[in-house]
């Protein structure tokens, strides 16, 4: 083994809030269901509506409840191609929120490979909803789409803690948001299993941003993703035989088109997966797609070098030539960005312990301000 691959395997320096991620995004939408639930509303105005009523909340209640089962169940069949036909799984993803009828599953990956493993246990997923939704003659007018993408953390894109009903989070006294903001990020990923963690993960940064802009170029056929994640997926499926039941991702270019708010009005190279059945698919139509592995991975490695302000994905400790290389300059920036911090929060130290035996304020209290929870909540 070379030396750099003895490299790309050392653990991050950094703490594990600081420490580089690629993340892998996935969305489903509810295709169709403010219709059906205004169509439902009006319908309580003419029959006694209750059950009516209670029937859309039991279909979206089901969509919540149905995606997360199937979702799970089928990464979890996945189990026995972790280490079959080059393919890896890694952790399992978690559920990040839902945004009205959109439910968003994160996951971050240790390998390129295993945002292709995700892939075919979601697309299979969201396959055996759409099934179920056939099935019901009223619900044959709803489907779903989905989204796909990928972001690094923390250079470019932050992870953030919030609060939320029922798990609010502390301030930390006489900090800037931005140092707090550290600090609760390092005592989450600190915090003991065992122990409820403080407020939630969220994520924000432009590449969560084109995300949800690449959600509008999905249909019920057509699941967007992004640059970076086309790049990852079709690499793997070089190596990668896709498990038993299921086909290989058939990964498409959607052609370039303007994004508010991205590369200046540029056009952004998107790509889409056929989510369609083969008894689905119309022979003319195919022949006007072209997914070629080759041409995809060329085009996508042209467009990052044209574009220094998008980032090749990498995975740090990672075992494949193509990701494992990161920025020269991310390493400094997670260096400056831990330097701040640790500056700032001597600075606060300092200035509570002068407070805490300043003799005229300790007169006034036995804890001015509340400086020994400062302190306690300043990391060790």
């Amino acid at each position: 083994m070379s030396k750099s691959k003895h490299k790309s395997k050392k653990p991050d320096p950094f703490p594990a809030f600081l420490q580089s991620k690629l993340r892998l995004f996935l969305s489903v939408d509810l295709v169709g269901s403010t219709a059906f639930k205004q169509r439902a509303l009006e319908e309580t105005r003419s029959v006694s509506g209750s059950r009516i009523y209670s029937y859309w909340l039991e279909v979206v209640t089901e969509f919540y409840r149905k995606i997360d089962e199937l979702f799970f169940e089928e990464w979890d069949n996945l189990a026995s191609a972790q280490n079959s036909g080059a393919l890896q799984r890694g952790e399992r993803p978690v559920f990040w929120k839902t945004l009205g009828d959109e439910l968003l599953y994160t996951k971050v990956l240790t390998h390129h490979s295993e945002a292709l493993t995700c892939l075919y246990a979601w697309i299979k997923a969201v396959g055996r909803y759409k099934d179920s939704l056939k099935e019901k003659s009223l619900l044959s007018q709803l489907s779903v789409k989905c989204t796909a993408w990928l972001a690094g953390f923390p250079i470019n894109n932050s992870e953030v803690i919030v609060s939320t009903q029922g798990n609010p989070i502390s301030p930390i006294a006489g900090t800037d948001h931005v140092f707090e903001n550290m600090t609760l990020l390092d005592n989450w990923y600190n915090q003991s299993a065992k122990i409820k963690r403080e407020g939630v993960l969220d994520f924000v940064g432009p590449s969560i941003d084109i995300g949800f802009r690449l959600a509008g170029h999905s249909t019920k056929r057509k699941m967007a993703i992004s640059v970076e994640l086309a790049l990852l997926a079709v690499s793997a499926q070089f190596n990668a035989i896709a498990p038993d039941n299921h086909k290989p991702l058939r990964i498409f270019y959607g052609g370039g088109t303007a994004l508010k708010g991205v590369l200046d009005g540029e056009p952004y190279p998107w790509f889409w997966i056929d989510l369609s059945r083969d008894d689905e698919r119309n022979t003319l139509e195919e022949n006007l797609f072209s997914d070629n592995k080759e041409a995809i991975k060329t085009f996508c490695l042209s467009f990052f070098e044209g574009h220094p302000d998008f980032v090749k994905p990498y995975i740090c400790g990672g075992n494949d030539n193509l990701f494992h290389d990161r920025p020269k300059s991310h390493p400094d920036l997670q260096q400056a960005l831990l330097s701040g911090w640790t500056d700032y929060r001597k600075k606060i130290a300092e200035e509570a312990e002068a407070l805490k035996h300043d003799s005229d304020a300790s007169a006034r209290s036995g804890d001015p301000a509340g400086i020994d929870q400062v302190l306690d909540d300043l990391p060790r």
